[in-house]
C-alpha cells in the first residue's frame, strides 16, 4: 500500500510479518471474556503508544524505546486484525479469520469479510478500534510522505 519499497519500509513490513501472527496466537489462547477484554487493553495501549512515541521507530531512542514502539504497533495491528475486515498496513492485509499470517494485499479491508457481511456487521458498536484503524494509515501516509518509510 502506498509508496515505493524502501530498505525501512521493507524491513518494518517484514518483522511485522512475522510479529503480528504471534500477538494474534496469543489472543486466540485466552478465553473469550479475557481475550476481549485484552483487546480492549491492548488497542489502548498501542494508540497511545504509536501515537506519542512512534517516532522512535523512525529516529531512535533510548534503549529498548524501539522495541517496545515496535511491539505496540504490532499488538496494534492483531487488534486490529480481530475487527470484521481486518487491517492493511504497509501492503500487508492481516484478518484474524481469513488471513492470520498476512498476505500481500493492495485493497482496504479483507473482500472475504465483505462477502460474508450483511453490510450491518461494519457499523456496530463492537468495532470500537476505528480510531486505531485510521490512525494506522495516517501514520502509513505521513511516513512514505515524509520519505521515511
Amino acid at each position: 500500500m502506498g509508496g515505493p519499497q524502501t530498505p525501512v519500509r521493507e524491513l518494518l513490513s517484514l518483522t511485522l510479518e512475522l510479529a503480528v501472527p504471534i500477538w494474534l496466537e496469543r489472543l486466540r489462547q485466552k478465553d473469550p471474556e479475557i481475550r476481549e477484554m485484552l483487546i480492549q487493553y491492548w488497542a489502548d495501549k498501542s494508540a497511545d503508544a504509536v501515537a506519542y512515541q512512534g517516532d522512535v521507530l523512525q529516529f531512535g531512542g533510548k534503549k529498548g524505546a524501539a522495541a517496545s514502539v515496535f511491539n505496540a504497533l504490532a499488538r496494534g495491528l492483531a487488534v486490529l486484525a480481530t475487527c470484521p475486515g481486518g487491517v492493511v498496513f504497509l501492503g500487508v492485509l492481516w484478518c484474524d479469520r481469513h488471513a492470520p499470517y498476512g498476505r500481500s494485499y493492495d485493497g482496504q479491508i479483507c473482500q472475504q469479510c465483505l462477502a460474508e457481511s450483511s453490510g450491518n456487521d461494519w457499523l456496530s458498536p463492537k468495532d470500537q478500534l476505528t480510531g486505531l484503524r485510521v490512525k494506522c494509515q495516517e501514520i502509513e501516509t505521513a511516513a512514505t510522505t515524509e520519505g521515511i518509510l
